[in-house]
């Protein structure tokens, strides 16, 4: 929901590729939420990539924590 709402935290408009950050940051959120309190066979289950997705998403969420940092990580996620 949050990725098609028009309300963002950072408008890409004004603030270019920075502005992407906090849609990074929400996605690797919602797949950490996901890998925390779903079954890992329910989330393989409807996976459609070839990689095993429970390390898919750990890289997602390493990645998006070294781009932006825990302090910056925890800001956002206390809105959400």
């Amino acid at each position: 929901m949050y990725f098609i709402s028009p309300i963002d935290l950072l408008p890409e408009a004004f603030l270019g590729p920075i502005g992407y950050v906090d849609d990074i940051v929400v996605a690797a959120w919602v797949l950490n939420n996901m890998l925390n309190h779903l079954d890992p066979e329910i989330i393989r289950k409807h996976w459609a990539g070839e990689d095993d997705v429970l390390k898919v998403i750990q890289q997602i969420i390493g990645v998006a924590d070294q781009m932006i940092g825990s302090g910056m990580w925890e800001k956002i996620k206390q809105r959400f």
